[in-house]
């Protein structure tokens, strides 16, 4: 399942188009839950209902606000699926990221994976790459100090996000952070 989350103050066309990356993946998700979290406006409504034509698409309401961990552990609990991949609603994946992880998954005796992103600055057309360590003794070293994954490529066990104890509640600002650290202790 890829879960992704949606708020009134996200792009509907920003939304779109990470929707689309993950529709056009080239192992696509038999699953994608949509988690809204809180009321939306008109356009983002539209957006998504537009969206609902694409099958095994699901769609979860909260009623107010309550952050994008809350919402992400929504989508995930909703889900049907052993694996599931976390997308941010302004984020476009590689069209070969749910392949690759998955391989990584079912292969590695792993729990988690991660992937390196770049970010992009439309007005100064320049680009950062935030690559992140590769192994377990590095992760758990840089998570003293910093956030060691990109939380917005995660793939994952449900089993083992449920082991972990899943998204803090009541923390709205380091909830992916709070997330990888359950992961590697």
């Amino acid at each position: 399942s890829a879960i992704i989350t949606v708020y009134h103050r996200d792009s509907p066309q920003f939304f779109e188009q990470s929707f689309m990356s993950i529709v056009n993946q080239t192992t696509p998700p038999d699953e994608i839950v949509i988690s809204i979290d809180g009321i939306l406006n008109k356009e983002l409504d539209d957006k998504i209902k537009e969206l609902q034509k694409f099958k095994n698409v699901n769609t979860i309401r909260s009623d107010k606000n309550s952050g994008s961990g809350l919402a992400r552990h929504q989508g995930i609990m909703s889900s049907k699926n052993e694996i599931i991949a976390i997308m941010d609603s302004d984020d476009i994946s590689h069209k070969s990221r749910f392949q690759k992880q998955i391989s990584m998954l079912r292969n590695e005796d792993i729990s988690v994976v991660g992937a390196n992103i770049e970010e992009f600055n439309d007005l100064r057309n320049d680009k950062i790459k935030r690559e992140m360590p590769e192994f377990h003794c590095d992760i758990k070293r840089i998570s003293k100090w910093r956030n060691p994954m990109n939380g917005a490529t995660l793939m994952f066990y449900k089993k083992a996000y449920i082991d972990s104890g899943g998204y803090p509640s009541g923390n709205k600002y380091f909830e992916d952070y709070e997330l990888i650290t359950r992961f590697i202790t």
